[in-house]
């Protein structure tokens, strides 16, 4: 069954429970559209292909991607595969914002990629980006971003923490600098010729010192220690 809005055509491949929320899909999809494309102040031009299947297995073989992802955008066909079923429901502004990024610009870093995308998820499990930042500090396990600016440092470390942390340093870097400026930092990977290592270190400081503020009761750090554990 396919399904067309204004910015999409949906494709429920052999998935009824899809096709059953289709509408509630199309839905969020073009509300998560508007926000990035606003957000990044810019068009993007083709219509995408979104591909609704079962599993992760199917997302890789219908992409001959090398092992199995709840989700994945294919900037080559302007398309998204993601998973949709009772217990997995891999729909949202993630793939959206990497393959709408492309006319924003292309960055090279993965911390990069992933921290815009999950700036406009701006959750992992359900728990806002700093809140996991804030946990990560007081459990003495916050990374050093500027080893995650380093693809292969980054893709050592459980997705659980680093996602997490590039969404949260993504949402500072928008709001204290702005979207162009923030484009500029993307698209020229912080080099240090645009950003000295003193300024990046700076940076970096202000946004843990805003993170060490944000109030956080036991019983939600409590929570977030159960999601954590349960799911490393």
């Amino acid at each position: 069954m396919d399904y067309k809005t204004e910015h999409y055509i949906f494709h429920c491949v052999n998935n009824k429970t899809a096709e059953n929320d289709i509408e509630i899909i199309a839905k969020t999809q073009e509300e998560a559209y508007e926000t990035i494309t606003k957000t990044l102040n810019v068009k993007y031009e083709a219509i995408i292909n979104y591909y609704l299947v079962n599993t992760p297995e199917e997302v890789a073989k219908l992409t001959q991607y090398p092992y199995p992802v709840n989700g994945l955008a294919c900037f080559s066909t302007k398309s998204i595969y993601a998973v949709y079923g009772n217990e997995v429901k891999c729909i949202g502004p993630h793939e959206d914002a990497h393959l709408i990024s492309e006319v924003f610009g292309m960055s090279d870093l993965d911390f990069l990629c992933e921290g815009l995308a999950m700036h406009f998820d701006k959750r992992w499990w359900g728990i806002d980006n700093s809140l996991w930042c804030k946990y990560f500090i007081d459990e003495g396990i916050f990374p050093n971003i500027i080893k995650l600016l380093n693809n292969q440092e980054f893709n050592k470390i459980d997705c659980s923490l680093s996602y997490p942390v590039a969404g949260a340093f993504t949402s500072y870097l928008i709001e204290k600098f702005g979207i162009e400026k923030y484009r500029y930092f993307y698209i020229n990977d912080f080099n240090s010729k645009i950003v000295s290592n003193q300024e990046l270190e700076i940076i970096i400081n202000g946004f843990i010192d805003r993170i060490k503020h944000i109030s956080m009761d036991n019983v939600e750090k409590a929570r977030i220690k159960i999601i954590y554990k349960a799911n490393i």
